[in-house]
């Protein structure tokens, strides 16, 4: 059922007698008798006939008359069925992963060793020169070879010592971990959890991490380097790893949790001829997320900011003064741009609320999985529905359980869809 909340496609034929199937227990949603309906997200087709009648052609145009019906019902319009064969979407290993590194990448960034390299500089000149010429010179106003090998112990001890004492770690680091989270709606007040993590620590030790939530999938997300560790998936499930002093272990995981929902109630919404919102209205009766800065809705391939007021008690959101076309973000997938600024200068200062708000559109295209421009160019989302984005500080209670005694940050992009026609859930094909 989660994955049918989620916005999966389920299509159904009748039984042997012609009757509907009937679910018992936690899908008996499912039996809802129209021909087709949504469960959140998720679209249930009902078909008439036998199962060797089904293929890929009826399928699809049956789909395409259900996507009518919703669009006539809000008043969108019916887009021109396309002449040019779109490429496939299929999984690319690399580029996904390329996608999730750079992610990590970015949060391993915002804690690094700030060194003295000016005097680190100095002190390799320094060590240099005593190398030679001044163990040449020492040497020729010597009668034996023994002070002169006695000069250059004294000389690698000496600056072994101060190369150990300004080059250690332990400029001000501390432990941390910092964590990127998509969010995505599930039936009931649980949340579908996407984790990218990277825990930095000051003392070495195997580390234990934990999330709250059910059906847990941890990943240790890369293939070059051997961890030390073990991940145990599952109810239960945890992730352990050794992690020495002064470094960061990165990994992800996925999971099901409980967290409450916000009351959301679409008051009114207006679309013109070319597709685009003119105007939008919610009411919210709960608050917004914690710290929440940004608020955008996504319709027809265009990103509109919201603004919020209060009105008795509640949290009104309506449009904004700015749109952006989400081809204007395709830019950030060109394979470049993942690894121009992973050549910068280590010595820079890190903006910590800077790097997670450029991390804000990535995550919005993650969640939609467009993981290459090409994908962005063909995206067509559902015209019936919008989708809303909330960009926040990460609740407490995403934060994951762990014996790593420091400080926890990081943002949570969470993911809500409200559907254009009220009775969207229940609509009867006409």
């Amino acid at each position: 059922m989660d994955w049918l909340y989620r916005g999966g496609i389920l299509h159904l034929l009748p039984d042997a007698s012609g009757t509907n199937l009937q679910f018992a227990t936690n899908m008996s949603a499912i039996n809802a008798p129209f021909d087709h309906f949504r469960i959140g997200a998720g679209l249930i087709i009902r078909h008439s006939g036998q199962l060797k009648e089904l293929n890929k052609k009826r399928l699809l145009s049956r789909k395409q008359e259900v996507q009518i019906a919703e669009l006539s019902a809000v008043g969108a319009t019916v887009p021109i069925p396309e002449t040019v064969k779109r490429p496939e979407n299929t999984y690319n290993h690399r580029v996904f992963d390329n996608f999730n590194s750079y992610l990590l990448y970015q949060l391993s960034e915002l804690t690094h060793p700030d060194h003295n390299w000016t005097m680190i500089y100095l002190m390799t000149g320094a060590y240099l020169l005593m190398i030679f010429p001044g163990c040449y010179f020492f040497h020729k106003k010597q009668k034996g070879y023994r002070n002169s090998l006695l000069f250059i112990l004294v000389t690698v001890a000496f600056f072994s010592a101060m190369f150990w004492s300004v080059g250690k770690r332990g400029y001000g680091e501390t432990t941390t971990l910092n964590s990127l989270v998509i969010a995505r709606p599930l039936n009931g007040d649980h949340y579908d959890l996407t984790y990218c993590v990277n825990a930095f620590v000051t003392d070495g030790a195997d580390y234990q991490f934990t999330a709250n939530g059910e059906g847990v999938i941890y990943t240790s997300a890369q293939e070059l380097e051997k961890v030390k560790g073990a991940i145990m998936n599952g109810v239960d499930g945890s992730f352990h790893a050794d992690i020495p002093p002064f470094s960061a272990r990165s990994f992800m995981c996925r999971i099901k949790s409980p967290y409450p929902k916000p009351e959301m109630k679409l008051l009114e919404y207006q679309i013109d001829k070319n597709s685009k919102l003119k105007t939008l209205k919610i009411k919210m009766n709960s608050a917004l997320p914690k710290n929440t800065s940004i608020i955008q809705v996504l319709y027809n391939r265009v990103l509109y900011d919201l603004k919020q007021t209060q009105e008795k008690g509640a949290v009104i959101l309506e449009l904004g003064n700015r749109s952006t076309p989400l081809s204007a973000w395709k830019s950030i997938l060109e394979s470049d741009a993942s690894y121009n600024r992973r050549f910068g200068y280590r010595d820079e200062e890190t903006d910590t609320p800077k790097v997670y708000a450029s991390l804000y559109k990535r995550l919005v295209m993650k969640n939609l999985n467009l993981n290459r421009p090409d994908q962005v160019r063909t995206f067509d989302s559902d015209r019936s529905r919008i989708k809303l984005f909330f960009y926040s500080d990460i609740p407490d209670e995403f934060k994951l359980k762990t014996d790593v005694d420091g400080i926890q940050q990081g943002r949570t992009l969470f993911v809500n869809e409200i559907a254009l026609h009220p009775n969207m859930n229940d609509l009867p094909n006409e």
